[in-house]
Order: structure tokens, then C-alpha cells, then sequence
């Protein structure tokens, strides 16, 4: 199953209809999360949490029967700031930069972003 063979009405009838929809009109085949972690120590504590939040999102796609088509297009971007030492500002600033550099590549590609958004960053610390 992926966005070009599934019908508006399966879409309409969908939980997760306003992101199916989105990506079918813009082209913009990607959804997922921007994680920066900020905090730093026990790294097996890190590894088991990032794991546990995706076992999270795969649970509620596979209750809201979505797991065959939006698990193909999930896209995880985690940052690593150790050696920065961001505070809240940096993040949004470097995410704000991100979100720019996502949307100005798909444009370039033909893509339709006046719908994309990328609004929401996760700051872990």
C-alpha cells in the first residue's frame, strides 16, 4: 500500500485522514520527528528511550490502521548537540533552519509546499 493506490474515500473514512491528505497534495512524501538531545549521561537510558518512542508511534499507526502506508514514509532526525551546549533558543533556531532547508529542497524538486509544515521540534534534556 502507499499514497498513489489508496482511494479518497479510504482516506476520508481515515484517523489519520489530515496527514494522508497533506502528503498526497503536496508531494511531500515524509512525515516524522526532529529530536535534539540536549542532556547528556547515560546513553544506554538514551538508546532505550528513542526506542521506546518509536515503539510508541508504531503502536498507534498499527491502532489507527495505518502501519502498511505511513511506516514506509517515517523519517526520524535526531541531533546530537553534545558539543554545542544548546540552549531552547539554539534548538529553535537550528530547527527554524532545518524546516527551511527540508522545505526550499522540495521545492526545488518540483514539490508543492505551501501546505508542508514542520512546526514541532522534541527538545529531550
Amino acid at each position: 500500500m502507499d499514497l498513489s493506490t489508496v482511494t479518497q474515500l479510504w482516506i476520508d473514512q481515515h484517523p489519520m485522514r489530515n496527514t494522508i491528505r497533506t502528503m498526497r497534495e503536496t508531494g511531500f512524501h515524509q512525515w516524522g520527528f526532529v529530536i535534539y538531545r540536549v542532556a547528556y549521561g547515560d546513553d544506554d537510558l538514551w538508546d532505550r528511550y528513542l526506542a521506546a518512542f518509536k515503539e510508541n508511534i508504531r503502536e498507534n499507526l498499527q491502532r489507527n490502521k495505518c502501519h502498511d502506508l505511513l511506516d514506509q514514509y517515517a523519517h526520524w532526525e535526531v541531533f546530537d548537540t553534545e558539543a554545542r551546549r544548546n540552549s531552547k533558543t539554539d534548538v529553535r533556531r537550528r530547527f527554524a533552519a532545518w524546516c527551511a532547508g527540508r522545505l526550499a529542497e522540495h521545492d526545488k524538486e518540483g514539490g508543492n509546499s505551501i501546505y508542508c509544515s514542520s512546526n514541532r521540534c522534541l527538545l529531550a534534556a
